[in-house]
């Protein structure tokens, strides 16, 4: 396996994402290579957006997409905001491993993306 910083690293094609035609509209999607193209080349890779693009819940689907085994971190101002979106992932990609971690409370053993508060991060 190659580096992924790099650009080294080659996705498992075996088992291709299938995005509905309701992630397909997101406007994150038409984006798509152009994101991960970005993470591959730069260390940090900042990305905004309007709330509703698919910012916290499809750019993580992406990365996975690309690289199976990589540990995805996604911060979230509110508990229930980290809570609902990891549940909301989980029903979006049946089978990949999903958590949260804020205080008091942690689901992210074996976990590919996870999603938590600020302070946690």
């Amino acid at each position: 396996m190659g580096d992924p910083v790099r650009g080294e690293y080659f996705a498992d094609q075996s088992l291709p994402f299938v995005y509905s035609a309701s992630q397909t509209r997101l406007p994150v999607y038409s984006r798509k290579d152009e994101i991960i193209e970005s993470i591959i080349k730069n260390q940090v890779t900042i990305i905004s957006a309007a709330t509703g693009s698919g910012k916290s819940t499809q750019i993580p689907l992406y990365i996975l997409e690309f690289n199976r085994k990589a540990l995805i971190l996604c911060s979230q101002t509110k508990r229930a905001a980290a809570k609902g979106l990891c549940r909301s992932v989980q029903a979006l990609m049946n089978g990949v491993p999903v958590g949260y971690h804020f205080r008091g409370e942690s689901d992210i053993e074996g976990k590919n993306i996870v999603y938590l508060t600020e302070g946690n991060f």
